[in-house]
């Protein structure tokens, strides 16, 4: 079964999310988006389909796409259904501000290079989604880098500035006098896999 890819993208934008499917259909994964919907389809049954299956999310981040609610309620489901679920940005204009998103990291800037942003993004996905091979061992990594993050942020009071609205900027400002005060702590989280799990269910 072919790995499939979610693109989040503005209604009425699906040729620029086309542009960023097809170098990566053509590495191998299925895209899905508003455009592959066929008639009678939902494209929230097939991106909830998706997010279930732990497909990543790419936003095709424009500024339409930024300011309207389908890449934001994307991203937020994607954060909340399946913590192993990593988004990607590709900067598809000049002046989108994607820090307003919770996003894993920024992949490219198309608007500069489309075709480097293409190579880019699949160097991305193939790294955190390859295609071939065991890759069971993949989502273990996002948990322990998820609860590494969790861990950071109380530990070392750093702050997420992503989803913190704009009313409540005075809490930051606390915190950041706060953060002089931390103390570095040096972290270590191990990760189970299932097959460590079966031998010590066995041994017991």
């Amino acid at each position: 079964m072919m790995k499939q890819v979610l693109i989040a993208h503005a209604e009425g934008e699906e040729e620029l999310a086309e542009k960023l499917a097809a170098p990566v259909r053509e590495a191998g994964y299925e895209v899905v988006h508003r455009g592959t919907v066929l008639v009678g389809e939902s494209i929230v049954g097939e991106a909830s389909k998706a997010l279930s299956a732990g497909a990543p999310v790419v936003l095709c981040a424009t500024v339409k796409a930024i300011g309207t609610g389908w890449a934001h309620m994307l991203v937020n489901a994607a954060r909340q259904n399946n913590s192993r679920v990593r988004v990607f940005a590709v900067q598809m204009e000049k002046n989108v501000y994607v820090q307003i998103l919770s996003l894993d990291e920024v992949v490219a800037n198309y608007w500069q290079d489309p075709d480097k942003a293409g190579r880019d993004l699949v160097a991305a996905l193939k790294k955190y989604y390859p295609l071939e091979g065991d890759t069971e061992h993949v989502p273990q990594g996002y948990d322990a880098e998820r609860r590494f993050r969790e861990l950071a942020l109380e530990a070392c009071d750093i702050i997420d500035l992503a989803n913190l609205p704009e009313s409540d900027r005075h809490i930051a400002i606390r915190r950041l006098e706060l953060r002089r005060l931390y103390v570095p702590l040096r972290v270590s989280v191990e990760v189970v896999t299932e097959a460590e799990e079966g031998e010590a269910g066995f041994e017991s």
